[in-house]
């Protein structure tokens, strides 16, 4: 917990009290923060925050496409990461919902070159 951005938030802060660098492939998630009404969430047991990967997130967006074929936006990629994680630990007769927001077409390029780098 510290202050960033003139907020008292949960955030990403190394020994100093800086705020420390962050990188995604998904340009919307590169904040190194949370904004005040997901802390109140996490703090209320309200919502559960996690994370995943690049790769994580570029294998739901291929399987995604491959299996249905939806381009989701990278950023949503990551949600259906942890669907991948948590469905196989579910009974067979539960449902889960995920969102997928925005457009996955303009991720198009950048994936082609993430992959390219691997």
């Amino acid at each position: 917990m510290g202050v960033l951005d003139g907020m008292k938030t949960y955030a990403l802060f190394n020994e100093d009290g800086s705020v420390k660098p962050v990188y995604s492939i998904s340009p919307g998630l590169d904040y190194p923060g949370i904004g005040p009404e997901h802390a109140f969430l996490r703090d209320s047991n309200r919502a559960e925050y996690v994370s995943a990967t690049d790769d994580e997130a570029v294998n739901a967006l291929l399987l995604l496409t491959k299996k249905e074929g939806i381009i989701p936006a990278i950023e949503s990629s990551h949600a259906l990461a942890e669907v991948i994680k948590r469905a196989p630990k579910l009974d067979k007769d539960k449902i889960i919902i995920v969102n997928i927001s925005g457009r996955g077409d303009k991720d198009v390029a950048a994936i082609a070159e993430y992959l390219k780098n691997k």
